[in-house]
């Protein structure tokens, strides 16, 4: 066992496949101490219910140091994993295909794509938009009185 963890360590690996521990978990193990990670889990939850401070600060201190990660891998979840993402929020189920363009102003999708719109009262499908145009309507309301009030500012500044 000690040359399969040496030679793990030496290939800048964190686990290894060693031998199945006394509790029957899967024979994966840690590089650092040879300790089963199976038994590792439960040890860890353990000692995280019974600290539940020392655990919240724990995880404020890992947040503090990855957030921008945290948050490169937030912003692209929604393109990797759409359906689970729609899900995850709540959203409805589209009734038509995901286009290439926007539904609203015609253009191509910035980089965060095309995103999908819906009916926060109902809840129902609405549509395809890209990131600008769902952040405007939005922004105004969500409603048809809220657009036609800036339009009608719009119309007013010409004059």
């Amino acid at each position: 066992m000690k040359k399969l963890r040496d030679a793990a360590k030496a290939l800048g690996f964190s686990t290894y496949e060693g031998s199945i521990c006394k509790r029957g978990h899967a024979p994966i193990r840690l590089v650092s101490n040879g300790g089963c990670v199976g038994c590792m889990k439960i040890s860890n939850s353990k000692w995280a219910t019974n600290n539940p401070d020392k655990t919240s600060d724990i995880w404020k201190k890992w947040y503090a140091a990855n957030s921008e990660n945290v948050k490169n891998r937030q912003a692209l979840a929604h393109i990797a994993h759409p359906e689970r993402h729609r899900k995850r929020h709540g959203q409805p189920e589209p009734t038509r295909p995901k286009p290439d363009f926007c539904e609203c102003c015609g253009k191509p999708p910035r980089k965060n794509g095309i995103h999908l719109d819906h009916c926060h009262l109902t809840g129902g499908f609405r549509g395809w938009l890209c990131g600008p145009c769902n952040q405007g309507i939005g922004l105004l309301g969500d409603t048809e009185s809220g657009l036609k009030s800036a339009i009608e500012y719009l119309i007013r500044s010409k004059q």
